[in-house]
């Protein structure tokens, strides 16, 4: 390519067209077009500058941008270049251009499989915090009934809740732990039949404790209707409402946070649970 206005095409070789799906023909001399005409237009100015940069220091360049193929698709391409001096002169640049989409497109999954475990990470550090609440909280508590002469039915209670929360809790570390499931950037769900009553019961155990330390009330009110056991998650059921249960806490400032079950029975033969 000529260092010229018109950055007048000089050689190009017939392997072009199987990176742009144009003949050779069509770029010598800039007989019908030539390769800015085909870049991509967010990547002419970084194209210009690095070139310009490059001539200026007197040294190879190499870059990647993006141009359309005949048929409209997008290809990513990483051109190496230099420029050919006469004195003090630049007088044109010598490059290959190579088609580096499936190397783009590969890199760009790598990226975003390691942004999926950043924010999948991130999201689980919460997750972890909520039931270590609870077992600490409750471990307090068994501390406080060991005092006294005799602790009773709570204890059973307080003990029976650390350890439903430290399964809990296990669950959640065995999903940070399966790295395939971050990876594949989803989370598979179960569909199992779950004790409802125990999933409610669970979270009821982790918002009384965050609302009593908010000086708020926590009720739990359950329609006598619905079903002793649901098809579901339970882990992911039971981490939405903590979650949707802990910001109600967090942003109420007096007053008390309610948590209602009930059963919709509007749709016929498709009941819901709300």
């Amino acid at each position: 390519v000529a260092c010229d206005e018109q950055a007048t095409h000089l050689f190009v070789s017939d392997a072009i067209e199987q990176l742009t799906g144009y003949p050779a023909s069509d770029f010598m001399h800039n007989a019908v077009r030539d390769c800015a005409s085909i870049t991509h237009p967010e990547d002419l100015a970084r194209i210009d500058a690095a070139i310009e940069e490059a001539i200026r220091e007197r040294r190879p360049y190499s870059i990647e941008y993006r141009i359309f193929h005949r048929s409209g698709e997008l290809r990513w391409v990483n051109e190496r270049g230099s420029a050919v001096f006469e004195g003090d002169t630049p007088k044109y640049l010598d490059g290959v251009q190579f088609d580096i989409t499936a190397l783009h497109e590969a890199r760009e999954a790598a990226e975003q499989a390691s942004r999926s475990k950043s924010i999948f990470l991130a999201n689980m550090s919460h997750e972890i915090r909520t039931p270590m609440t609870a077992i600490l909280g409750y471990t307090d508590l068994i501390a406080e009934l060991a005092t006294e002469p005799a602790p009773g039915p709570k204890l059973v209670e307080y003990v029976d809740t650390i350890r439903r929360n430290g399964d809990h809790l296990l669950a959640i570390i065995n999903d940070i732990l399966d790295l395939s499931k971050i990876e594949a950037g989803k989370m598979t769900a179960e569909h199992i039949e779950a004790p409802l009553l125990d999933v409610l019961q669970d979270v009821d155990a982790v918002l009384r404790l965050k609302a009593a330390g908010r000086k708020l009330a926590l009720t739990v009110r359950i329609d006598t209707e619905i079903p002793a056991s649901i098809t579901t998650d339970a882990l992911r059921l039971k981490q939405i409402l903590v979650n949707l249960g802990g910001n109600a806490v967090k942003f109420t400032q007096r007053g008390e946070v309610s948590l209602s079950v009930s059963l919709d029975r509007s749709i016929p033969g498709r009941p819901s649970l709300c």
